[in-house]
Order: C-alpha cells, then structure tokens, then sequence
C-alpha cells in the first residue's frame, strides 16, 4: 500500500467520524462538508481523489434528509433546540509528488565486425611409408666355403642400410655391404632406413662350410735302393724309404715293377724283381708316391 493510498484512507476514516459525531446535520450540508473535504485533499493524487470520491457516494446513500418534527399539539409551548454543529477541520496534506523520470533516451550502436584475413596453409601429410627394400644377393640358405660374403641388393633412394652397427654403400637406389661368416648357420638382418625415420628389415640365411685342412706334413716323400745291380738269377734290388703313412708306393719299369705300403710310423721297403732284364744293360726304374712325386734309378742285370 503506497503513501498515498494510506492517506485517503485515513482522509474516509476521518470524515465517518464526523458523521458520527453530528447526526442531526441535514443531509446537504454533509454532502458540502464532503465537497470541501474532497477539495481539500485533490492534490493527494489519482489514488487519494478516488478514495474520498466513494466516501461521498457511501454517505450520500447512508445520510438522507431527517423527516421534519411534528408539530406540537394546540396550547403546548413551543421549545426551540439548537444544536451546534461541531465542524472538523481537516489540516491539508503534503503530499511529495515524484518528479517525472524522462525516459532514456534510445542510443543505437552499430558493431562493424572486424574484417578477417583467411590465410589458407597447405599441410603435406607425414611419410609413413617403409622404404622399399630388397636383399638380392645370396640367396636364402645358400652354402659358402669362404669367410667373407658380398650381400646387396635395391633400397629407396635416399635411405640408409644397416646390418648391425655396420652400414653398407648405398648408390643410385642399390646397396652392397661385405659381412664375415661364422661357419655353420648365419642369420643375416638388415635394416633400410628413409629420411622420414620409416624402417623396413630383412633377413637372409646362409652357411658357411669350412673344408677340413689336411693337417701339418709331418712326414717326406724318400726313396733309396740297397744294390743297383744284381748278378742273381732272375736279379733284383731292395728299394726304401719314408712317405705318408697308409698311401702307395710304387716301384716301375719295363722289365718289372712292384708296390708297397707306407707303414703307420711313415717308412717302407720293398724288393722288386726284374725277370726279363737283359744282361749287362743298364735301364730305369722309378719309384713314385700318390702325390706323383718320383724318384729314378738304374739297374743293371750281370750275367757271368
């Protein structure tokens, strides 16, 4: 309830207690005090106006004009009554009347975007493509009878090969490394590497067959004769000497031959007959080993 709402009311409150307090006032001269009343307190606003404005309906339908008295009977004395009417001042309101607000004034404002500048960057996507890589040479599971091996083969140009910590020489899109093979089984794994860090492996398996070594010659190829001539019939001489243990010796000529092996200890001796040699000729007779190495001797037959 507002301030002034407070005072109308208080404004009808005070004007039925006049009412009350006067109840042989006629009619029109309350309707007059209401007038006045309602005069007083215009400035009290819309609210205030309205207010006392149905006070004066209210008592206008509630106070009528009294009836006039009856008049007294012949030979009565007449007695005059005067009743003073109390009359209520009402001591006019102050009422703060609010200073009229001027509506804000309408301000428009206009944002121009700032102008963007696109700026459009073509992205190469990363490489994550394995170098093409191939190992040509030797072929899988491929038998060696030497230490050191050639492998080669293709590679992405530009890429790095690797076998272990060792790096093979890559020109015009082929590599070629030189590796030491152990004997028996080798596994060999190569790694090609591109600019991008991208790695492609290969494997290849080879052997490596060491023929076995004859071991050191502890031995020599000997050969002597005991005669030279013979006058027996048929003639023969004693042929000696040193060679491998466990291989031949052969003792040739035209007119008789014979053979003999080298014992365990690496000597040998043998006698060889010539029954057909003529008498008092002197030929040959050679003695060689199994390498082919020989030895030559003459003979000679005499007839007495």
């Amino acid at each position: 309830m507002t301030a002034l709402d407070l005072r109308a009311q208080r404004a009808a409150a005070g004007i039925r207690s006049s009412v009350a307090a006067s109840p042989a006032t006629p009619a029109m001269d309350l309707r007059g005090a209401a007038r006045m009343r309602f005069m007083t307190h215009a400035s009290m606003g819309v609210a205030a106006a309205a207010a006392a404005a149905a006070a004066f309906v209210i008592m206008g339908s509630v106070f009528q004009a009294p009836s006039p008295a009856p008049a007294p009977p012949a030979g009565t004395a007449s007695t005059t009554t005067t009743v003073a009417t109390p009359t209520t001042s009402l001591a006019p309101s102050t009422t703060a009347v609010p200073t009229p607000v001027p509506p804000p004034s309408s301000t428009t404002t206009t944002t121009i975007p700032a102008t963007t500048t696109s700026t459009t960057t073509a992205t190469t996507p990363p490489d994550t493509t394995p170098p093409a890589f191939k190992i040509l040479s030797p072929e899988h599971n491929q038998t060696f009878e030497v230490k050191v091996v050639t492998f080669s083969g293709t590679v992405e140009p530009g890429a790095t090969v690797f076998a272990g910590r060792y790096e093979a020489t890559v020109a015009g899109g082929e590599w070629s490394i030189a590796l030491t093979l152990v004997p028996g089984r080798n596994t060999a794994t190569l790694v090609a590497t591109d600019a991008a860090g991208n790695q492609t492996s290969a494997t290849v398996v080879v052997f490596l067959e060491v023929p076995k070594e004859d071991p050191p010659q502890d031995w020599e190829f000997t050969a002597n004769r005991v005669n030279g001539s013979s006058t027996k019939n048929p003639p023969y001489d004693v042929y000696w000497g040193t060679g491998k243990p466990g291989t031949a010796i052969q003792i040739l000529s035209e007119f008789g031959s014979g053979s003999v092996e080298v014992d365990a200890e690496g000597g040998w001796e043998v006698k060889v007959y010539f029954p057909t040699a003529p008498p008092n000729d002197e030929f040959v007779v050679k003695v060689k080993d199994f390498t082919g190495a020989k030895f030559t001797f003459g003979f000679t037959y005499i007839d007495i």
